[in-house]
């Protein structure tokens, strides 16, 4: 990645919708944690930075693998941020994708107020009583 498309990624991280409400998402899961929060793969800083304005942490750190976004990071959030890679990224990407999961999961059924499995099985049930009697 160049510095180029760091400052593109960087100038538009914070547009889209879901960016902004996965951050919501895991500010509200961190809600109970006070102490040290390492933000793994942190890019050019936009989670660290959303979480040192909105949370006062005690210690809060980041770790990025590219050597262009590592001191743009530590700029942004004025925390220090790790060059480096951690071996754990499939168990992040799990998480993340979980959380999504979760969110978007939430999304579709506030939009029609109804679990669609409940409503599958009381209507099966309906038909089936009806059969039968």
């Amino acid at each position: 990645m160049d510095q180029a498309e760091t400052t593109l990624i960087d100038a538009a991280k914070h547009r889209p919708w879901w960016y902004r409400a996965l951050h919501a998402r895991l500010i509200e899961a961190l809600g109970m944690i006070d102490g040290r929060v390492l933000v793994a793969g942190c890019g050019t800083g936009g989670l660290p930075a959303t979480l040192r304005t909105r949370r006062s942490l005690r210690d809060l750190a980041g770790q990025e693998w590219s050597a262009i976004a590592v001191p743009r990071a530590a700029a942004k959030v004025g925390t220090t941020i790790a060059r480096g890679r951690i071996l754990l990224a499939s168990g992040v990407q799990s998480m993340m994708l979980g959380i999504i999961g979760e969110y978007v999961g939430r999304t579709l059924l506030s939009a029609n107020g109804k679990p669609q499995g409940t409503v599958r099985n009381v209507m099966r049930n309906a038909a089936a009583e009806r059969t039968r009697a």
